[in-house]
């Protein structure tokens, strides 16, 4: 659906990106979720902490704590607002 929507000149946003991020992070699905961060980048949004808190959740659903420490200090680094 989301290739529809590009095709149908729907304009795609942060708010539609982290939607596809967090539906990837729910279903488990590291690789998935980095990839619409890359697009959502490439389109030239910039990601939020909801973002990066997508990524960060699919990577530890899947037991990948080091990618998800990864993309936390990404997150630090690209100014994110942080909330612990």
């Amino acid at each position: 659906w989301f290739q529809k929507m590009q095709d149908f000149g729907v304009g795609v946003d942060a708010v539609i990106y982290n939607s596809l991020i967090n539906a990837c992070a729910k279903a488990s699905k590291p690789c998935k979720a980095e990839h619409y961060l890359q697009k959502m980048t490439s389109a030239g949004l910039k990601p939020d902490e909801k973002s990066y808190n997508g990524v960060i959740n699919a990577c530890a659903k899947e037991g990948a704590v080091e990618r998800a420490e990864a993309w936390f200090w990404h997150m630090v680094a690209s100014g994110c607002k942080i909330d612990i």
